[in-house]
């Protein structure tokens, strides 16, 4: 039907195009029909029909159906304009929205990495001193234990915190690896029924032909746990909480608030709570950093915004629904993966060397951070290390030059004025070829700092416990092969500590 012409039928049985009239219509004998449309869209068509006996529509009638269906176009085309315009405002707000919330998290992500160094420094002497402290029980009375225990409980919690903000800013060191997901939720449950108390029934529904997924285990236990002290916080007066992991097949484009589910096979957690739900309100602000409905004191506002966090760097979705009084249910969609990639397996962890209680070596310790420095160098003492402390990078070179005997392992910061750690470790090793190198960094990526750093460099984040240091540089130290070519120590997270 062409768009500007009408079609003018004077006996419709007659007509080689009728086909009837629809069930309950009049019976037709005369018919005028005009097309509503403009130049670029059909809207429908307008028609008249008259019954047998009736006069024959004339050319004035159709002028004036023409004339009908042209007005009732431009009506039509200009409503379709206008939603077509609030559309468009609407997508432009919602990628301003996006670009603004991009923008607080490149703001938020600078910040948490600025303050990471120094407050992991601040963290490691801390708990190390603590640690220390707490190692001379004889001495104390059972009031300065609890309190020294105190002290090393908020340490790390604040390290958590950091934690969370480096992994809410995507600047938390990952490692991503192939892993059973039921394995983990399972291996977790006793720590979950703790944190829920005896008021909240836990209830498991792992699907066991689930196919693995490719996520960080640290940051896949804390996405988990996370989830549940939300539903537990919803649940005051107790209540259940089922998990639930099962196979989803998206065959269709499922859009939701924050992006689209392509199609595709996918392995669903989903964590369900009986509690109190959520209202429009409080849903629209959900993933939103430092957002709560808790009390002054009593919530970070980081939690599920972490979780979102994750969600979003292992190329999932975080789906949910929630209503007052109606309890909430969380859905994390994570991509499906067919068959584990060999080379992401973890390789066979060798058997620990039994400590000495006495070391003999000498380890060349070079921190810019006094205290940290003379806490260091005292654990150290303490088993029985020679440690020549250095201030500096040049300092420690000047120490190296003068040493007439090997050392056996350089124990440095990774970040310091004037030159770095990987830089520093070079030059030493121009004299003494023999001694190994454990880093330490507060960063959380200090590749980013030291482009030049190489990908299996051996290095361990901050903050971390006395044990956990004397442990790393005796596992070095016992290993066989060149000093910078031996196995990777991975970090207190990779280790699960």
């Amino acid at each position: 039907m062409e768009p500007q012409k009408a079609i003018r039928i004077d006996n419709v049985a007659q007509h080689s195009r009728a086909c009837g009239c629809p069930p309950g219509h009049p019976v037709m004998h005369t018919l005028l029909l005009a097309p509503i449309a403009d130049q670029d869209h059909t809207f429908g068509k307008v028609y008249l029909c008259n019954k047998e006996g009736h006069m024959p529509f004339t050319d004035e009638d159709e002028l004036f159906v023409l004339s009908f269906s042209r007005s009732l176009a431009l009506v039509l085309g200009h409503a379709r304009a206008v939603e077509e315009r609030q559309q468009a405002m609407e997508r432009q707000a919602y990628l301003e929205a996006q670009l603004r919330q991009t923008q607080k998290l490149e703001a938020l992500g600078r910040l948490a990495g600025g303050i990471a160094h120094d407050f992991n420094n601040l963290l490691t002497v801390i708990e190390g001193y603590t640690e220390l402290a707490l190692l001379r029980q004889a001495d104390l009375t059972q009031q300065l234990q609890h309190q020294l225990a105190e002290i090393k409980k908020a340490s790390t919690r604040g390290a958590r915190l950091v934690q969370q903000l480096l992994a809410f800013s995507r600047r938390q060191r990952t490692a991503p690896q192939m892993l059973d997901l039921n394995q983990l939720v399972a291996n977790i449950v006793p720590m979950l029924r703790c944190l829920m108390g005896d008021d909240v029934e836990l209830h498991l529904e792992l699907d066991p032909s689930l196919p693995p997924i490719t996520i960080d285990p640290g940051q896949c236990e804390q996405m988990v746990v996370n989830l549940m002290v939300n539903a537990r916080d919803a649940m005051p007066t107790g209540g259940q909480v089922i998990i639930r992991t099962v196979s989803r097949s998206v065959e269709t484009p499922l859009t939701h608030r924050y992006g689209v589910v392509n199609p595709g096979s996918y392995v669903m957690l989903e964590v369900c709570d009986s509690g109190c739900g959520m209202t429009e309100e409080v849903k629209a602000h959900l993933f939103e950093p430092f957002f709560t409905t808790k009390e002054v004191g009593k919530g970070t506002g980081l939690g599920l915004s972490t979780v979102y966090s994750i969600v979003q760097q292992c190329g999932g979705h975080i789906l949910f629904e929630s209503a007052p009084g109606a309890g909430t249910t969380f859905q994390v969609l994570f991509p499906h993966h067919s068959h584990a990639d060999e080379s992401t397996a973890s390789p066979a962890s060798q058997p620990r060397q039994p400590q000495s209680d006495q070391a003999t070596e000498t380890i060349l310790l070079v921190e810019d951070e006094s205290p940290l420095r003379q806490l260091l160098a005292e654990i150290l003492r303490k088993k029985g290390y020679t440690v020549l402390e250095a201030e500096s990078p040049v300092h420690a070179l000047t120490l190296a030059k003068a040493a007439n005997h090997p050392i056996h392992l350089l124990l440095t910061d990774m970040i310091m004025p004037h030159m770095n750690g990987v830089a520093l470790a070079t030059a030493i090793a121009e004299r003494h070829p023999e001694t190994k190198v454990l880093y330490m960094s507060g960063h959380p990526d200090p590749g980013t700092r030291i482009p030049t750093i190489p990908q299996t460099v051996v290095w361990l984040q901050k903050p971390f416990e006395p044990e956990e240091l004397t442990r790393h540089i005796r596992r070095l130290l016992d290993t066989p092969g060149e000093a910078r070519d031996g196995p990777s120590i991975p970090d207190k997270r990779a280790d699960g500590e």
